[in-house]
């Protein structure tokens, strides 16, 4: 336990607790008999958990008792990346202290981006300059400029927090999102496909609207052609700029060209959020109706996999996007409302919460 509760440990050790907790349950096929933890060492696991949890908070809610390099942008977006990524949310009933570590973490992080963001400036359309102290950080290398004294963030240490802040439910009205957003702009073009993916997907999971770094993330994606992009990229982008409306000719061509060559590797969850996106361009319906009729014909044999209120989101998007005009969509729409109905009849046992109605589009389309 001694070395648990240094802030850049943290993670890694948090990341491997939460496994332990999980891994019987998750890989069960791959582990034997012997290497399946035990229920006292999963209980203990979670025990550690717990101390971690709270002596995180604790020092988060006392940024003196931090050390300088656990006060920089590394330490504390890979801290949040690992208490998302193991459930311990605002809303997790299990740990006491996740909303206290989820506000002390946003407090600590804004007064630091806050200075780094204040770096970067915007002409109200695009970023325009940065100070040369970002110039020479770019990466995060390790140089200090007189009174900051602190590694510039990377790329990715930006696209994790988002992820992690969104997945945690911080309020679109948090300064925290208006300290990010110009970061994430500027060091877009550093930025992953699923860097990218993930930062758009962030901010407009919570409402949190910042047109420049929507601009800048389209430019970047446009730059790389999207050929690296994954399905889950392309469905959270998608979803992602249909949310607020960002309705660039050129970004969806290129998204619906991927969709298309990509189709097959879709799973359920991209298909339907993708579909959703694609029902709500009105405007661009001559680019996504080719992408969305390859991605029904695709779902048939896969069916089953889907939940009630996935198949109530293929039905809607279907129907507004007219896929079932094309030759033998009409079977496809018949399929999808036969396993609608086989759904609805598992009652309870089905999960999250079933949709009762596709015809209930306009409210389907708003789900995330």
């Amino acid at each position: 336990k001694s070395f648990l509760f240094d802030l850049g440990d943290t993670p890694r050790n948090l990341l491997k607790l939460g496994l332990l907790t999980t891994v019987s349950d998750e890989e069960p096929r791959r582990l034997t008999e012997a290497e399946r933890p035990s229920e006292r060492a999963k209980e203990l696991a979670k025990e550690l958990m717990e101390e971690i949890v709270s002596s995180a908070t604790d020092r988060l809610q006392r940024p003196n008792s931090l050390r300088g390099d656990e006060l920089e942008p590394y330490p504390l977006s890979v801290c949040a990346y690992a208490f998302a990524k193991v459930g311990i949310l605002p809303s997790s009933n299990g740990h006491k202290d996740a909303s206290a570590f989820w506000i002390a973490l946003s407090e600590v992080a804004t007064s630091i981006l806050g200075e780094f963001a204040a770096l970067v400036e915007e002409d109200g359309n695009e970023i325009t300059e940065a100070h040369p102290y970002l110039q020479k950080a770019k990466g995060g290398g390790k140089r200090s400029r007189q009174g900051l004294g602190m590694a510039g963030p990377k790329a990715q240490d930006l696209s994790n927090l988002a992820w992690a802040l969104a997945t945690a439910q911080l309020d679109a009205d948090h300064p925290l999102w208006d300290a990010l957003a110009p970061l994430c702009a500027y060091r877009a073009p550093e930025m992953t496909p699923q860097g990218l993916a993930n930062s758009a997907w962030a901010f407009a999971k919570v409402g949190s609207d910042h047109p420049v770094m929507f601009r800048k993330i389209s430019q970047v994606c446009l730059s790389q052609g999207m050929k690296d992009f994954t399905p889950p990229d392309l469905a959270q982008l998608s979803w992602a700029f249909s949310r607020f409306g960002f309705n660039d000719a050129h970004l969806f061509e290129k998204i619906c060209d991927q969709t298309a060559l990509k189709a097959a590797r879709f799973d359920p969850k991209g298909v339907s959020t993708s579909l959703l996106a694609f029902a709500s361009l009105n405007n661009l319906d001559f680019l996504t109706r080719v992408p969305a009729r390859v991605l029904c014909a695709q779902t048939a044999p896969r069916l089953c996999e889907y939940t009630g209120e996935q198949l109530a989101r293929l039905l809607s998007a279907g129907l507004s996007l007219g896929a079932f005009e094309s030759a033998g969509m009409d079977g496809w729409g018949r399929e999808v409302r036969k396993h609608q109905e086989e759904r609805r009849r598992l009652g309870s046992g089905e999960r999250g919460q079933l949709v009762e109605d596709a015809a209930s589009g306009a409210e389907i389309l708003n789900l995330d």
